[in-house]
């Protein structure tokens, strides 16, 4: 197996431009890796905490932000929920609306960006999986401001995303699963305050690469409870994984439950 550094140009990794998030969950899509999604009791186990801690009214409808495949708007539709899904990814949404159709799940996903989704005002509950860490800053402030207009007076904000410190420079390595290899080299870009990482996945049957730039957004809890306070979210709860322990340098994930302020 070759070593990264004859795959990886370093002096090119900070001056490439990122490729879209659509190319990389098309590459995630073409090695079989599901980031966002869990399966079976894991998935159960996940609804299970999520409903626990916003307790969404079944009268109002739920948004899921970021969709994808729809695993999770699926099974909260299951439960009786209203769920609309919404992603920019129209082959997420297409593997979407065949799980729903298979499941006999009752789904509105729609195909857009969500800060330009037309949706209804009146939700009772906002989640993501998965989702925020993908948003430049302006797109982040841009869809607080959106969530909050489309949550009921007492509407819930629940966001899942990776735990990630910032990486150091050169930092690098190599995974294996099912019959691929992982190739990787990350840089913090302190200006941005991003986590700019090169990913080559080598398939092993064959040989075929797929390269992608990915860029991912770095936030501390402090920093997430004052863009909150910003846009006037209330009662923030901050969880360190989906079993609900407290956040530390050992978490690979974060999890941020806010309420909508009454006006």
């Amino acid at each position: 197996m070759r070593h990264l550094k004859n795959v990886v140009k370093e002096d090119q990794l900070m001056d490439k431009h990122t490729i879209s998030v659509k190319e990389f969950y098309d590459i995630l899509r073409w090695s079989d890796i599901d980031v966002g999604s869990a399966w079976g009791e894991e998935l159960d186990r996940r609804i299970d905490f999520l409903l626990k801690k916003t307790q969404p009214n079944k009268e109002l409808p739920v948004l899921d932000m970021g969709c994808g495949n729809g695993r999770y708007s699926v099974a909260l539709a299951k439960l009786g929920y209203q769920v609309v899904g919404v992603d920019f990814d129209e082959k997420s949404i297409n593997d979407a609306r065949r799980f729903a159709l298979l499941q006999n799940a009752d789904v509105s996903f729609i195909c857009a960006d969500i800060n330009e989704a037309d949706l209804k005002l009146g939700f009772g509950l906002a989640f993501s999986v998965q989702f925020f860490q993908h948003l430049r800053d302006n797109q982040r402030d841009i869809c607080l401001q959106r969530i909050y207009e489309l949550l009921v007076s007492d509407g819930k904000l629940f966001v899942e995303m990776p735990y990630q410190k910032c990486s150091i420079d050169g930092d690098s390595g190599q995974d294996e699963w099912n019959g691929y290899v992982q190739l990787y080299k990350g840089r913090y870009n302190p200006e941005t305050k991003e986590n700019v990482s090169e990913i080559v996945f080598i398939r092993k049957v064959d040989g075929a690469e797929r390269k992608v730039i990915t860029r991912s957004r770095v936030y501390d809890p402090l920093e997430i409870e004052e863009l909150l306070k910003k846009e006037n979210f209330k009662k923030m709860s901050i969880y360190g994984d989906w079993d609900g322990r407290d956040i530390d340098n050992d978490c690979c994930r974060i999890i941020f439950v806010a309420q909508k302020g009454q006006d």
